[in-house]
């Protein structure tokens, strides 16, 4: 098989990762690769490059950083490349970058479910046994392309760290193997009826109560990382248990492990906690520092 030119854009840690299995996979030539811009990060702010720049510094493969893709066009059509490979860019591509050379994408969900931003969160918070990896031709709508190839990972025990981990580990052997079998495959139209969007991942989202089902927190935690509280407190560490009977976000019981705690809906057992500007806690020292017990909420 001969090398494969590529144009590569991408900007996460998940598509760092992508790119440097397709860089050392001896099949793929990457020529350019193209990113978002630096942005401030941390307490204090300080432009940090994005995880695909850095992989490509790391690798000696120029880099651009446009503020808008489009301005990319020309240097890309200049390379002549055989291949545009597309994993969490984070821009929608112009039509002129579009018909410089094929366009596939590596889209972290099951399409058409979850055409969007945020396809793994949204995998984890309505509770879905499977997700996985989609290589699609890309067009001008937003995830809308023939689907090439599926990658399938069943969510059972998932976060969106673990999740994002494990199929960016297995991007590049999807496209490699839809590059050996391209003569084969046949792509396949999105079903538009079974289409569904999800935007940005909003902070606001994690903001939850025991006013909801125990099994909603444990998801909401799976997708976010954390779930909070309207008070501030964050839960870092929680699982579903049987009911206890006790009032809704009423302490039920309290354990080696944690705190019980009842929901709407079965109980969740509580075993870290964080306090606004404080460092995370067992659940059951928590309580014990507020002077809560049983019967008492936990808030």
């Amino acid at each position: 098989m001969s090398v494969t030119r590529i144009v590569f854009m991408g900007t996460p840690r998940y598509a760092a990762a992508i790119l440097r299995d397709l860089d050392a996979s001896g099949e793929i030539g990457v020529e350019l690769v193209v990113t978002q811009m630096d942005r401030p990060a941390g307490r204090k702010l300080i432009l940090a490059p994005p995880p695909v720049k850095i992989a490509a510094l790391e690798a000696g493969i120029p880099c651009l950083q446009p503020e808008k893709v489009g301005e990319t066009a020309g240097a890309i059509a200049r390379i002549k490349p055989d291949l545009i490979v597309v994993a969490a860019y984070g821009q929608i591509l112009t039509n002129a970058i579009l018909e410089i050379a094929p366009c596939w994408n590596l889209h972290a969900s099951l399409l058409p479910k979850y055409r969007g931003a945020s396809p793994i969160q949204a995998a984890l918070l309505n509770g879905e046994t499977w997700s996985g990896l989609t290589l699609m031709e890309m067009t001008k709508s937003l995830d809308a392309g023939d689907l090439i190839a599926f990658y399938q990972v069943a969510l059972k025990g998932h976060s969106t760290q673990t999740l994002t981990d494990a199929l960016a580990q297995n991007g590049a052997r999807l496209l490699l193997y839809a590059l050996r079998n391209r003569d084969r495959l046949r792509p396949l139209p999105q079903a538009r009826c079974d289409a569904s969007y999800v935007g940005r991942f909003n902070r606001a989202d994690t903001i939850a109560s025991f006013d909801q089902s125990a099994i909603h927190l444990e998801r909401l935690l799976a997708a976010y990382g954390s779930v909070m509280l309207k008070s501030g407190l964050k839960l870092l560490d929680l699982e579903t248990v049987e009911g206890r009977g006790a009032a809704i976000g009423a302490i039920a019981e309290i354990t080696q492990e944690g705190v019980i705690v009842s929901c709407k809906e079965g109980a969740a057992l509580v075993k870290t906690v964080q306090a606004p500007s404080k460092k995370a806690v067992n659940a059951a020292d928590y309580i014990n520092g507020k002077r809560l017990g049983v019967g008492d909420l936990l808030s």
